[in-house]
């Protein structure tokens, strides 16, 4: 697919951030706090995802044709953000 976001490969994002946090979760889940070590999680996600689209996917999305971005609302090059409704609707929820 043209604009495709895998955060565990995309440049290790995701993955640096959790290899480094591993010991604070485990800690986390050993003191019952699997809740709030989920919500750190869901929001650092979600970050991650804000983070690619300002960054076009972090770099990796391929610029959109000139009869793309014309025939766009706002006339913008940045893929998926004519409204900011799809980015808006990132959210996360934890249920447990």
């Amino acid at each position: 697919p043209r604009h495709r976001l895998d955060l565990f490969s995309s440049n290790g994002h995701f993955n640096d951030w959790m290899a480094k946090s591993a010991t604070g979760a485990a800690r986390m889940i050993m003191s019952g706090e699997l809740e709030r070590l989920l919500n750190l999680v869901g929001a650092k996600w979600v970050g991650y995802v804000h983070e690619a689209f300002r960054t076009r996917g972090f770099g990796q999305w391929l610029p959109l044709q000139p009869s793309t971005i014309a025939r766009r609302i706002k006339h913008t090059s940045m893929p998926l953000q004519d409204t900011g409704a799809l980015r808006r609707s990132i959210t996360h929820e934890v249920k447990i």
